[in-house]
């Protein structure tokens, strides 16, 4: 990295483009302080107005509705936000929502998605970028800026304004993670026993365990991600909910659940003791 200087990396579905040519911005380095942008206070923009609400950028309304699967975040690796986008432009337009988070190195990295909006449509999409290895209280007091962009003929053509997006502004809580504690998650509202090992004694740990495990409950199969990354703060998945419905899951969430077993994730199904299951 040059001294002096803030890298930008534009990335799309968590992977690095190769192409110049499509996105502009790719490799363009802009000068800037060496100091991690953009992770101001939660506590100072509530006072300022800007947390609260869903987020306003120009002709595009913003709401963060999950900082994460199961509402669990953590740094130090990949993360999936849930946000609805609500267009009120005059015409269908395609949209490009860019996430910025820095990295390690100061550098500041763009993971981009598109969609088409129509006017007056309220949208739900899944966010994928990478976090750096922020301790809970810096990563519960993060800010990150989310821009949009009018897309034309693969180009950015104009830009709709920036929201801010922060774990403590999603609408549901948040719950941050340690970087070293491990997570479950529970699809269905019950814990069937597993808070058990996010118990601790008077030291803060578990006996016989390294580490602290967290229960998130998933209550919605519309609140699964569509990529596996998006679990991969999960070191098991436990389907306990009769009332969810695998039938209900979509498609490429299903594909993402079943990516996430390829690569080493543990899934369990809990069957009902009496009945057809």
């Amino acid at each position: 990295m040059t001294t002096g200087l803030m890298r930008r990396e534009s990335v799309e579905f968590g992977l690095k483009l190769s192409s110049a040519r499509r996105f502009p911005e790719v490799g363009r380095y802009t000068p800037a302080p060496m100091w991690r942008p953009r992770l101001i206070s939660a506590a100072l923009l509530a006072l300022l107005g800007i947390l609260g609400s869903p987020a306003i950028a120009q002709s595009i309304g913003v709401e963060l509705l999950h900082f994460g699967a199961g509402d669990i975040a953590r740094g130090g690796g990949p993360l999936a936000v849930q946000v609805e986008f609500k267009s009120s432009l005059d015409d269908r337009a395609e949209i490009e929502a860019v996430w910025e988070i820095p990295n390690a190195d100061l550098d500041i990295v763009e993971y981009a998605r598109r969609m088409v909006l129509a006017p007056g449509q309220a949208q739900r999409k899944w966010l994928y970028g990478v976090l750096p290895p922020d301790a809970e209280g810096t990563l519960l007091g993060a800010i990150y800026d989310l821009r949009l962009y009018e897309i034309k003929d693969g180009q950015r053509v104009r830009d709709l304004g920036t929201a801010k997006i922060s774990p403590a502004n999603a609408a549901n809580p948040t719950r941050v993670l340690g970087l070293s504690d491990d997570a479950i998650l529970v699809v269905g509202p019950r814990s069937v026993g597993l808070d058990i090992y996010a118990q601790v004694n008077q030291g803060g740990t578990i006996p016989s365990m390294n580490e602290v495990t967290a229960i998130a409950n998933l209550r919605d199969a519309d609140a699964f991600p569509d990529r596996w990354d998006g679990l991969s703060a999960f070191d098991a998945i436990v389907w306990v909910d009769g009332s969810i419905s695998p039938a209900r899951l979509p498609s490429d969430s299903g594909r993402a659940l079943e990516q996430w077993v390829e690569r080493g994730g543990n899934f369990i199904v809990a069957l009902p003791a009496a009945g057809d299951p």
